[in-house]
């Protein structure tokens, strides 16, 4: 079973605003520019802008984290 790690505010607050475009790029996927977001090539309707994403189709988004939780 794994472990419980408790994070700090801080940390948590790091996390949630790591650049989802860097992050994204280091995971191998391919973005497209679409005006001042990025678009995922493998998924047209999420868009990505700084630490925040929307997935268009099913009108859902937030920040890294939650962006992780989802598709990873």
């Amino acid at each position: 079973m794994a472990q419980y790690i408790e994070f700090t505010p801080e940390q948590k607050e790091r996390a949630a605003t790591v650049d989802l475009e860097e992050f994204l790029l280091r995971q191998g996927e391919k973005l497209i520019k679409s005006g001042r977001e990025k678009r995922l090539a493998s998924d047209h309707s999420i868009t990505v802008r700084g630490c925040e994403w929307f997935d268009h189709a099913t009108e859902q988004g937030g920040k890294a984290i939650s962006f992780v939780k989802q598709f990873y």
